[in-house]
């Protein structure tokens, strides 16, 4: 990535995951979600100014805003003799941190069009900065370099460059590649009493089958609510225990195409803004999961 030092790699991979989740949060109605994505979208574009000054060797405060404000326009400005300022969007940066003020200490929540400007502010802004001081888009930020497994995180890499192209169907796809096969790791650290080895070749009824189901989402300490929403967008296609067989990238991959043809069928038809917010979704949700897993090292009956 254009050579930037990895302690600035890593800051600005943060500052994607905040953006990401921001994102999330801004697709609800509701009133938490509203507080939540602002906080992150304010948080995102802080985050991103230290990650850039950090890169570029200055010393910046560490709790005033303006202050931060100040200096970073002035260095950027300093170092970058092509910077356009006109791209910053000063004031409606300090209205959105306004904002998050507001949240924090008053419990005052943005109204939905608020979000949605918000939203569109950060998203420029992080963009142009991305490109006018580090040379490369905001989407070739990636959140994998945070995942460990190799394989994993060459689909799941698959799968932001696609989102980043608007290619949503493909991205789904490589997301649920990624999953599956974070997901069959991790049936294999964690194999637990040996349920399964016991029903092995044993017939059960449908009432067991999914009691046992219901027992492996618990195992793998998924979030109940969002693995459905995650099965749905998938028209319920991957199952707890579906496993693939293949051990690289392009066979996982192909695995999963022929399971989600009827999904990438739907998506075909599928209103383009509401695609887009289902593959945020799937996203962060996979994203956190891979992480997750990966957080506690332990080895298992598949190695």
């Amino acid at each position: 990535m254009n050579n930037i030092n990895p302690h600035t790699l890593r800051h600005l991979i943060y500052c994607k995951s905040l953006y990401m989740h921001a994102q999330e949060h801004s697709n609800s109605d509701s009133v938490l979600d509203r507080a939540i994505a602002t906080l992150n979208f304010d948080n995102a574009m802080e985050m991103f100014m230290y990650a850039l000054l950090d890169g570029l060797g200055v010393r910046a405060p560490r709790e005033n805003f303006s202050d931060l404000l100040k200096i970073f326009k002035s260095k950027v400005t300093e170092t970058q003799t092509n910077f356009d300022r006109s791209l910053f969007h000063e004031v409606e940066i300090r209205n959105m941190h306004r904002a998050r003020n507001n949240i924090q200490h008053h419990g005052i929540i943005p109204s939905i069009d608020d979000i949605e400007r918000y939203k569109t502010l950060t998203q420029e802004v992080l963009s142009n900065l991305s490109m006018n001081i580090l040379g490369m888009r905001f989407e070739e930020i990636s959140l994998s370099d945070l995942i460990k497994d190799e394989i994993v995180r060459i689909l799941y890499e698959e799968a932001e460059k696609a989102f980043a192209s608007a290619s949503y169907e493909d991205a789904l796809v490589h997301v649920a590649a990624a999953f599956e096969q974070a997901k069959k790791k991790e049936q294999g650290r964690i194999y637990g009493s040996g349920l399964m080895w016991t029903l092995s070749g044993k017939q059960v009824n449908e009432v067991t089958n999914k009691l046992i189901e219901e027992l492996e989402i618990l195992k793998l300490r998924l979030d109940y609510k969002k693995y459905q929403k995650y099965r749905d967008i998938f028209l319920r296609s991957l199952e707890p225990f579906t496993l693939l067989s293949s051990n690289t990238p392009e066979g996982i991959l192909n695995e999963t195409r022929k399971l989600t043809v009827s999904a990438v069928s739907a998506w075909q038809g599928m209103d383009r803004r509401k695609l887009r917010e289902e593959t945020v979704f799937c996203l962060n949700f996979v994203i956190d999961c891979i992480l997750r897993w990966e957080a506690v090292p332990r080895w298992g009956w598949r190695g």
